[in-house]
């Protein structure tokens, strides 16, 4: 589920960096992707598998951390502003909105600098230089 899927804000859908890479990657798929998804040829489905590795990663390396699992975008601001409010050090999952953007952090972690946000991203395997 893409987050334009679950966060409305008035009749405004709000898009993806993933949605806006992919529109710049090939602005015809795009297209495709979003009104005719029926002709494209479908992708293996490996995000459960990937999600899940992800997840592994990122609480060995910042262990003891609060988890933000709502699905619902709104409910995911919401719970991480809590979250903070509870004290919390380390947040998988932070989402933050402002005006008409909204970020999805997989892990936040207070420094002694203030706060470090860490994207996690998988690939197939390495390039070489």
């Amino acid at each position: 589920m893409f987050a334009h899927d679950i966060y409305r804000k008035g009749d405004t859908v709000l898009i993806t960096k993933t949605d806006y890479l992919a529109y710049k990657q090939c602005p015809k798929s795009f297209w495709l992707r979003k009104h005719q998804k029926d002709v494209l040829t479908k992708a293996p489905d490996r995000t459960n598998a990937t999600n899940a590795m992800k997840d592994e990663l990122i609480e060995n390396i910042f262990p003891s951390g609060t988890w933000i699992l709502s699905d619902d975008l709104i409910d995911r601001v919401q719970e991480t502003k809590t979250a903070l409010t509870e004290g919390a050090s380390i947040l998988y999952g932070a989402t933050f909105d402002y005006e008409d953007m909204v970020v999805v952090i997989d892990a936040a972690v207070e420094g002694i600098y203030g706060w470090e946000l860490y994207k996690v991203t998988t690939a197939t395997g390495v390039k070489g230089r």
